[in-house]
């Protein structure tokens, strides 16, 4: 994603737990990680973005910030239902407003759960809890 990154100038920090070992299905969690890092990009551009694992007990713990200009409260408890955006397409993006109602079932899929967090200016937090092995 180096390419797009550059394109909309944002810059990622990692900070990530090693050896986290769980039982899930590597495609789909790319999949996860890539709609939350595109939407960074679209709606933060410029913004920093940092990506940090953490291993808890029987859960691993992704966390996802940008230092963008944040989502308002009124559009946050539908941001994961279809169709829903945070907000006003801005000039030149595209979407149906699917990939964060996509990712949450992908995460509730893997047993897990995405909790979103944001103050309009300064900037929108993804934490994802999964557990290491799925029943």
């Amino acid at each position: 994603m180096r390419k797009h990154l550059e394109a909309a100038q944002c810059s990622v920090h990692l900070d990530l737990a090693p050896s986290i070992i769980g039982n899930w299905d590597a495609s789909r969690l790319e999949q996860v990680l890539v709609k939350l890092l595109s939407n960074s990009m679209k709606y933060a551009r410029g913004s920093r973005i940092n990506i940090l694992t953490r291993h808890e007990g029987d859960h691993a713990s992704w966390i996802i910030r940008d230092s963008g200009p944040g989502i308002p409260k009124e559009k946050q408890a539908h941001l994961f239902e279809k169709f829903e955006r945070a907000v006003e397409p801005v000039t030149g993006t595209q979407g149906l407003g699917l990939g964060l109602y996509i990712t949450k079932h992908i995460v509730e899929g893997h047993h897990g759960t995405i909790d979103l967090q944001s103050e309009p200016g300064l900037g929108t937090l993804f934490v994802i809890h999964l557990p290491l092995f799925s029943i």
